[in-house]
This record gives structure tokens, C-alpha cells and sequence, in this order.
């Protein structure tokens, strides 16, 4: 079981994608932070391959997998401890390497042993002399992330010598071990994240769960029923309702595991636009039966109170929200459209996203005196709407810092902020 606290927590929960080396342990140890999409193509993916390259007087390490991307993509870090250069080292002399997987909400959900194939002889003297790049709250500046990502992709078409870069070959793990999350809701209810649940859209909404309820202390509804008039049936995944309105969400998953081979995002993309279709059409029925009066109830049948009059928050939550990059159909002409039909404001987000907007909100609550949680989830939606105006297209990030020093208490989630959008 791998629990991460202190710095290393905030760095997992303010990057979407990252490595790092863990401390201390026989046989070295990587950490990687990906999507539940990318940790799906990770189990299935037949070579890893750290990478290992100077960058300056710095030391790059990270991982490469099978994404089903067309091009391919290195998760990494830049070395700052003393125990990730001794560690990388360790790999010229051992067998094999564990790798822990951390979904969007920094908690480990799987871990394996992988057989080290190939550690080229220069590893031990890129590491000779590295300078541990000095910690920076918001992380690596932009300066070098662009000169670490264009070495990488010299490394990546065989443009670098031995001696600024390598990669070390493994073979993935011939059994993964799982890691079952469990958590309980505000409103003590249980639920359970876990990566190899056959049950992807159910994991799905699980983790959107664990995520929103701490926004109210009343937590988040899920499953909630509706009574249409005699006919009790699903209202919608997950309901969060405040004194100044309801968000509602519909999750649509994208079935991985039971696939005899995993196709590409291209593929992926297109069947996630229909399922997009499908949950704003559900959202649409589920924002018109709340503003008709009909009851609202949780699982075991008592009411939930709910506004009927402000515009309703629809969110749709994907797997990733890249798949939607370049795809015209979710542009502003389909949100005016569902918008125009429920009076409410369209949302499409992916775990990471909707983990950055919860993080915002914590942050913007904690610094006021009368504005709840959900009051700033709810206004931080609305500045995500207006910047989905501003570009016409819902894949982007936002995200929020403050300048000044936060409170003592709160340090650790300004930490999983950065400071643009």
C-alpha cells in the first residue's frame, strides 16, 4: 500500500501526469500519476522504458508507454532529492524495478514488479554531477519544460548520444497487484475506487464522488431517484444541491478492460462524442423534471430538497478531455443548444478537471468568511463557462492561485495549483 503525504501528496495532487522516484526501497521504486485512461493502456502495454537525460546541468527522468497516442509521450520529473539520483543509479545493478500507479486523486490503485532487460552502461555517468533542480512550489518553469520536452523528442527519434540521453527497458509486470480505495461520503455512504472493477462507468462515478463531497456537509447525492409521478427511476449519477442552485452530472465511461485489444484515442474520441450526446440529453430530462416540482430522493427513499428556480450546472464527465480535442461537434452550437433546452449552463469535464475546480473552490472558501464551498464550486463553473465562450471549445484547463501566502492550514492545496490558465 502506497500512501503519499507532505510535499510529495501536493506535488501528486497538482500535477495530472508525473513520475517520481520513490524513497529508500529494494528494488528502486517509480511512482507514476496518470489518468484512469492511461493507466487502463498501461496494463495492457507490452515494453516500459525509463527514460534517463541531462537537460542543462539537471537530471530528466521518466516513463514511456503504449498511450494509444499516435505519437508517443514521456511522463517525467526533473531529480531534486538525494534518494531519486541513488535510485535511478540502483537500476545499472538490479534485476527489477516496482512501479505504483496513482490515479487523478493521488491514491494508488495498482503496483507491479517489472524485470529490468537493458540499462546501457552511460546511466552511471549521466547521473555523475547532476544538480538537483532547486523546488519550486509551482512547479517546473516554462523555459524548461520546453527545452526538456524538445530533448526528449530528439531522444524519442534517436537524435541523442548515450551520453545525453538512454532509455532502460522493462518488462511490465506479469501480474498487476490491485488496490481498492475505499472511502465514506459526508452523508455516510460508502463507495469504492478501484482500477480493475469491471464496472467502468460505476469506478467512474465513484471517483467523481469521492471528489465533490466534500463540497457540502450534507455530501453528494448519488443515484438520486425521481418520483414521475408514480414511476420512481434514476434522476441523474450524482446531484449536489446548494440554497443557490443544483449541479448535476452524468458520467459516461469508455469500456477498456474487457476489450480483447485497446484501440486508439482516435477511436476513442469517436465513441465518447456519442456518448456525450446521449448524457445531455439525460442531463436535459433531468434539469426539466426538477423544474416541474416532480420529488427528488436518495437510494433509500428520503427527500432531497432542491432549488427550482436558478439555472441548473450540467456537467458531463468524460475519461479524458484531450479526446475531444479538434471535435467540432462539441463546439458552441451544441452547448447553446442544450443550454438553450434546460436553462442551465453545460459543463464537459474529466476527473483532473473537476479535481482542479474542487481544489479552486477549497481555496477561494477558505479565504472567505460567508462564501461556502459549494457557493465558489459553483462560481468557479461559471468562470469556466465564460472562458468555454471566450474559445469555443471545451478542452481546456483552469486553474487557480492565489499571490499572497495562503493560511497556514490551506499551504498544501495552494501547493496543487499553478499559476496560469
Amino acid at each position: 500500500m502506497y500512501i503519499l503525504s507532505g510535499r510529495r501528496r501536493d506535488e501528486f495532487l497538482a500535477c495530472p501526469q508525473l513520475v517520481r522516484v520513490g524513497e529508500g526501497t529494494e528494488p528502486p521504486e517509480l511512482l507514476l500519476k496518470t489518468t484512469t485512461l492511461s493507466a487502463k493502456y498501461l496494463l495492457r502495454s507490452v515494453k516500459l522504458r525509463v527514460v534517463v537525460l541531462r537537460v542543462r546541468g539537471y537530471l530528466l527522468y521518466g516513463l514511456l508507454f503504449d498511450d494509444g497516442e499516435a505519437e508517443e509521450l514521456v511522463r517525467w520529473s526533473l531529480f531534486e532529492e538525494p534518494y531519486e539520483l541513488e535510485s535511478l543509479r540502483a537500476l545499472s545493478s538490479h534485476a527489477s524495478m516496482r512501479l505504483a500507479v496513482f490515479n487523478e486523486a493521488a491514491v494508488c490503485v495498482a503496483f507491479g514488479e517489472c524485470a529490468v532487460t537493458s540499462a546501457p552502461a552511460s546511466l552511471l555517468a549521466l547521473c555523475e554531477g547532476a544538480e538537483p533542480y532547486p523546488f519550486r512550489p509551482d512547479g517546473v518553469d516554462s523555459a524548461m519544460t520546453s527545452e526538456a520536452d524538445a530533448r526528449l523528442g530528439q531522444l524519442l527519434k534517436g537524435a541523442l548520444s548515450d551520453q545525453d540521453g538512454i532509455f532502460v527497458d522493462l518488462l511490465p509486470p506479469s501480474t498487476w497487484v490491485p488496490i481498492k480505495n475505499h472511502f465514506i461520503t459526508n452523508n455516510a455512504a460508502r463507495g469504492l475506487v478501484s482500477l480493475f472493477d469491471s464496472d467502468e462507468g460505476g469506478q467512474q462515478e465513484a471517483l467523481a464522488h469521492w471528489l465533490v463531497d466534500e463540497l457540502s456537509p450534507d455530501g453528494a447525492t448519488r443515484s438520486p431517484q425521481v418520483d414521475e409521478r408514480g414511476s420512481v427511476r434514476e434522476l441523474t449519477d450524482i446531484l449536489l444541491t446548494h440554497r443557490h442552485g443544483n449541479i448535476l452530472f452524468e458520467s459516461k465511461s469508455l469500456s477498456m478492460l474487457s476489450r480483447p485489444s485497446l484501440p486508439s484515442r482516435d477511436r476513442l474520441a469517436q465513441q465518447i462524442v456519442g456518448h456525450i450526446n446521449k448524457a445531455a440529453r439525460q442531463l436535459a430530462g433531468a434539469a426539466r423534471n426538477i423544474a416541474a416540482g416532480l420529488s427528488i430522493m436518495d437510494r433509500k427513499g428520503n427527500l432531497v430538497r432542491v432549488d427550482r428556480i436558478e439555472p441548473p450546472h450540467l456537467v458531463i464527465l468524460i475519461p479524458e478531455l484531450s479526446l475531444l480535442a479538434g471535435r467540432g461537434e462539441v463546439g458552441i452550437p451544441f452547448f447553446q443548444t442544450v443550454m438553450q433546452n434546460t436553462r442551465g449552463f453545460l459543463h464537459i469535464l474529466d476527473p483532473s478537471e473537476l479535481l482542479r475546480i474542487v481544489q479552486a473552490a477549497s481555496m477561494i472558501s477558505a479565504r472567505g468568511k460567508t462564501t461556502t464551498s459549494m457557493m465558489a464550486f459553483d462560481h468557479w463553473l461559471m468562470k469556466r463557462a465564460e472562458h468555454f465562450v471566450e474559445i469555443g471549445h471545451p478542452y481546456f484547463h483552469v486553474l487557480l492561485r492565489f499571490d499572497e501566502d495562503p493560511p497556514t492550514d490551506q499551504r498544501a492545496g495552494d501547493k496543487s495549483s499553478v499559476p496560469q490558465r
